[in-house]
C-alpha cells in the first residue's frame, strides 16, 4: 500500500523579544489546524532544554496537497508573516517516513502540561537500513503494544542525508520514558543496534505543543 506521508523537521532561532509573540501566533496556528485541517496529522512544536529561543517543530501531513492547504491558510500566513522578523535562524529538514506508530486516540496539548517529548538523531551506515529499520519497527511496535506510558514513536530519514535517521518520541511523563528504557524489548534494540549506529544526539523539549489526529500506525 502506497503512502504518501509529507514529514517536516524545523529548528528555528528565535528573536529573545519575539518569544512571546510567538508563543501566541504559534498556539493560533496549532488550533486552528488541529480544528479545521483533516490532513494534518501531527504537529510538535517546543525549545530546546535550556535554550528558550531554540524552537524546533515536527511536523506530518497526510500527503503534498494537505501541506498546501494548510500553507495557503489564514493560520499558517500570520504565522509566516511572523517568522520574516521573529527568527533569526531557521533550518528545514525533509524526512522520508519510515516508521510511524501511536496510540490510536486524538491527542491535544496545546496550554496545559504537554506530555514527555524527545528528539534523537542517529547515523547508521546505508548498507545496514534495511536490518536497521526491521529492527526498529519490531521494538516499536513492542512498545505500542506492551507500555501504556508510550504515546508515540514516529521514525523518518533526512531525505538530503539518508544514512540520518530522526526518531521522534512521545512519552505520558519522564516516568514512563524512564520505564521504557529498562524493557526487555528496548534491551534488545540496543544490543541489535549497537554495531549499527556510527552517532547519537539526544533532544529533550521543555514548553511543548502537541496535536494529533491519532491516525499513525503506519510501518511503511
Amino acid at each position: 500500500m502506497a503512502h504518501d506521508f509529507l514529514m517536516r523537521l524545523f529548528f528555528l532561532e528565535a528573536k529573545p523579544e519575539k518569544l512571546g509573540e510567538f508563543a501566541q501566533v504559534g498556539l493560533d496556528n496549532f488550533q486552528q489546524s488541529q480544528n479545521l485541517e483533516a490532513g494534518t496529522l501531527f504537529m510538535v512544536s517546543g525549545n530546546k532544554q535550556g535554550q528558550p529561543t531554540s524552537k524546533v517543530v515536527f511536523e506530518i501531513y497526510a500527503h503534498q496537497k494537505a501541506y498546501e492547504e494548510h500553507v495557503a491558510s489564514g493560520h499558517f500566513q500570520r504565522f509566516a508573516e511572523f517568522a520574516r522578523e521573529g527568527f533569526s535562524d531557521r533550518q528545514v529538514i525533509g524526512l522520508q517516513p519510515e516508521v510511524l506508530l501511536e496510540k490510536a486516540s486524538k491527542k491535544t496539548y496545546l496550554t496545559g502540561q504537554a506530555p514527555h517529548l524527545r528528539l534523537a538523531r542517529l547515523e547508521v551506515k546505508a548498507q545496514d537500513t534495511p536490518v536497521f529499520k526491521e529492527i526498529v519497527a519490531e521494538e516499536m511496535q513492542a512498545a505500542l503494544e506492551k507500555e501504556t506510558g508510550v504515546l508515540a514513536l514516529l521514525a523518518g530519514r533526512d531525505q538530503a542525508a539518508p544514512t540520518v535517521w530522526y526518531f521522534f518520541e512521545v512519552y505520558a511523563d519522564e516516568e514512563a520514558y524512564n520505564h521504557h528504557r529498562l524493557t526487555p524489548h528496548f534491551q534488545t534494540y540496543l544490543e541489535r543496534t549497537a554495531e549499527l549506529v556510527q552517532d547519537k544526539d539526544l533532544l529533550v523539549f521543555e514548553d511543548g505543543r502537541l496535536i494529533s489526529k491519532g491516525f499513525l500506525q503506519e510501518w511503511l
